[in-house]
């Protein structure tokens, strides 16, 4: 349960994101495999795909990917601990990566695109993990869309590769039952290809040259261990402290709720990944500081994060209609469920995102929502995916 994982290995890398031999940590991993799929000379003329979601969009009138993504609630897309994620980087951003002729070469190819030039260096990106071993400028285009939506537009796809979402589902089940912790999971990949070819060579003469070697194996394996253990290294000098460990000191009080009611004045709170690990009086919390990121609270009152026990969150986008503000109930609904109406899943994702901000902002840390409207094909989940998004329960 207190253990540190890191899945590395080598990967294509998008040549719009990155450079052969460059290593990425991820924030996002994000599913390949699971999808529907109609043959992409068969789909609707308003579709960029034939790779689309289990639990999205199938009307044909529009682009399936165009709407809010569902919940990933099937191994779809996991987010990644951010903080552990950036600790690793500015640990190793700095490293200067091995660079080779074969790879340096490789890139002078690639002329249309700056960040392939680069030289090999440690990054941020996100990972797309398939069976399948896709290649191409058309299918690449569709990785970016596909970790956009799965991210809601938070992550960038950098490489291509296989395994990372089945390990994380495994990881996830073992956090389930107290023998992992999810939240302590890293993914490292480095491009040992791209994943198109470059101008004027056409994508099946390019990955049959693939297939025969690629040509930054050798730098990528090299650049996996040489930032790899930088990271192991910090874990083993008990560096993991530095990035997870935040020390909240000098609230004026810490009201704890609990049955005996329980207030610290000058109160401090430490947390390791998010999770509350130590209350106390700010004194007695010294010792958390060290490495650690501390926050003043001095004017402060913490509680514990309010809940909202009933709430319309679709309603949040009509608050101010003229004409609403000083009728009865019966007249602000008459005025209102013609708009509703007109809702689609993206004002229903809009309108939940708004008000579960608003209430963000005011303490509340979980909110349920009756939400009985759903219009022209909005779902729960448009309203769920507007919670993950938020980071609110």
């Amino acid at each position: 349960r207190h253990a540190y994982w890191l899945i590395a290995g080598i990967a294509g890398i998008d040549p719009a994101a990155g450079s052969a031999g460059s290593a990425a940590w991820a924030r996002y991993l994000v599913d390949g495999d699971m999808a529907h799929e109609i043959d992409a000379r068969e789909i609707p003329a308003s579709w960029k795909y034939g790779y689309f979601p289990i639990h999205g969009s199938t009307k044909v009138e529009g682009d399936p990917l165009a709407g809010p993504a569902p919940v990933a609630a099937n191994g779809e897309m996991f987010a990644l601990n951010a903080g552990l994620a950036q600790w690793a980087y500015g640990l190793t951003k700095d490293i200067k990566l091995p660079d080779d002729a074969s790879i340096a070469a490789q890139r002078e190819l690639y002329r249309d695109f700056p960040e392939a030039q680069k030289p090999p260096r440690v990054m941020m990106g996100d990972q797309l993990a398939a069976m399948t071993y896709w290649h191409g400028e058309k299918l690449t285009q569709w990785g970016r869309d596909w970790v956009k939506y799965w991210t809601h537009g938070k992550g960038t796809f950098v490489t291509s590769a296989m395994e990372e979402t089945g390990m994380m589902q495994s990881l996830e089940y073992l956090t389930k039952v107290g023998r992992a912790d999810r939240n302590r999971v890293m993914v490292l990949r480095a491009g040992s290809n791209f994943t198109m070819p470059p101008k004027g060579i056409a994508p099946a003469e390019s990955i049959a040259r693939e297939n025969g070697g690629y040509s930054g194996l050798t730098a990528a394996l090299e650049a996996l261990y040489v930032a790899g253990s930088k990271v192991v290294g910090g874990w083993a000098q008990g560096g993991q402290g530095a990035m997870s460990r935040t020390l909240i000191v000098h609230a004026d009080v810490i009201a704890c709720m609990d049955d005996g009611e329980t207030e610290i004045a000058d109160g401090a709170i430490a947390f390791e990944h998010g999770v509350i690990t130590a209350i106390g009086p700010t004194a007695a919390m010294e010792p958390w500081g060290e490495g650690a990121q501390v926050i003043d609270a001095r004017g402060c009152v913490i509680t514990p994060g309010l809940v909202n026990t009933h709430h319309h969150l679709y309603q949040s986008l009509t608050r101010a209609v003229p004409g609403c503000a000083s009728t009865s109930l019966f007249g602000w609904l008459k005025t209102l469920y013609p708009i509703w109406a007109r809702y689609n899943p993206r004002d229903i994702f809009n309108a939940t995102r708004l008000g579960l901000a608003e209430l963000a902002l005011s303490g509340c840390t979980m909110s349920s929502d009756h939400l009985y409207l759903f219009p022209n094909g909005s779902r729960l989940d448009d309203s769920i995916a507007a919670a993950c998004d938020i980071g609110i329960r």
